[in-house]
């Protein structure tokens, strides 16, 4: 039995609940300078993706990206088109102060470009305009030419910005949805002018694992006056601190232990579960994959993640659990692609050996 005396570590979300970001909407959970959202969009005849970035309630910045197409039918080159806007957040309309495009337009294509990132920003302000605070998931039914009249747009508050989390048209098919959402993490990040899009397969050759299936043994956690914390681990792992373990380069596991105010409030529980699911540093998580459970005042978040710089692959799950007097744990494990696939019940019996008590 490995038994480890943690300190909590006080955190404290703060900010002003009902502030404006986009003009005319009162966000539930404000934006916060350098998130972004990233849509697949499948109005258009190859893969493309439209992506907004906030970096202040006057400053906004849109991309849209295609991937090039080197296949047997198509030979297409990459095309990549930037708006930067300044706006006057104290308008109930979004109304541009100034603008940048990246690059200057060369052809009638890239005109449309242009012309369609203009559209998608007012269309998208002014139909979340619409929308009352928005405290939990909602599904609204709306006429929208751009995608062949009625569709459903889902908001849901954890998606940054906007807060659309996938429109559907009346054939019952997805026609714009969230691809993956994150923040830049420092003035250096590129992360979001570098997204070309994730891989349908997960691969990862770098990182392979052959599980030697020793015996395991409980790690208990403890901290006085809360909850203490259990889960089981083999010898194959190595504690590099009191809440850090690792697996050699093939997987690694976390403990947080957050210490909230009395009143935390819903908004401010949604604005964490939020910052948990954001990619950043070139990492992107699949939201088209991702899962999100609630069991009782259990919280369960799975993700996979693409590093586009080296390209590989790793899965993220994470369990937040209460651990009485306002504080909550939060339970982290991460296995590389490589190391995941061929072990995943390996894995998955170490993340649901998690346990407070």
């Amino acid at each position: 039995m490995n038994k480890i005396r943690l300190f909590l570590i006080a955190t404290f979300f703060s900010f002003q609940i009902g502030v404006f970001a986009l003009p005319g909407v009162k966000s539930f959970i404000p934006d916060t300078p350098g998130q972004f959202v990233y849509y697949k969009d499948y109005s258009f005849s190859r893969e493309s993706y439209i992506g907004v970035i906030y970096y202040s309630d006057s400053t906004y910045g849109f991309r849209y990206i295609a991937p090039a197409v080197n296949d047997k039918k198509n030979q297409l080159p990459k095309l990549d088109m930037q708006v930067y806007i300044t706006i006057d957040p104290d308008k109930q309309k979004l109304e541009f102060t100034g603008e940048k495009v990246e690059p200057l337009p060369r052809s009638q294509q890239e005109t449309d470009i242009i012309n369609y990132i203009h559209d998608f920003a007012y269309e998208m302000t002014e139909r979340r305009q619409t929308i009352e605070t928005l405290e939990e998931k909602i599904y609204d039914h709306q006429d929208y030419a751009q995608f062949g009249g009625e569709v459903d747009l889902e908001y849901d508050p954890i998606v940054p910005i906007f807060n659309l989390r996938k429109i559907t048209n009346a054939e019952n098919k997805t026609v714009l949805t969230v691809m993956t959402a994150g923040r830049l993490i420092s003035s250096d990040d590129t992360s979001f002018t570098d997204f070309e899009g994730i891989p349908v397969k997960v691969v990862d050759k770098n990182h392979q694992f052959k599980n030697k299936k020793s015996k395991s043994a409980p790690v208990v956690l403890e901290s006085e006056g809360y909850a203490t914390q259990t889960f089981k681990l083999d010898s194959q792992w190595e504690q590099q601190s009191p809440a850090v373990w690792t697996l050699g380069n093939s997987a690694m596991i976390t403990t947080t232990a957050l210490n909230f105010p009395n009143n935390f409030s819903a908004s401010e529980s949604l604005y964490l579960l939020r910052m948990l699911l954001l990619g950043g540093d070139n990492s992107y998580p699949d939201w088209s994959t991702q899962k999100i459970e609630f069991v009782d005042s259990e919280i369960v978040l799975k993700q996979t993640f693409y590093d586009s710089v080296n390209e590989s692959f790793k899965y993220d799950f994470k369990k937040i659990k209460s651990l009485g007097k306002s504080a909550k744990s939060i339970f982290t494990l991460t296995a590389f692609a490589g190391s995941y696939t061929p072990n995943r019940k390996y894995f998955d019996s170490i993340f649901n050996s998690y346990k407070t008590e």
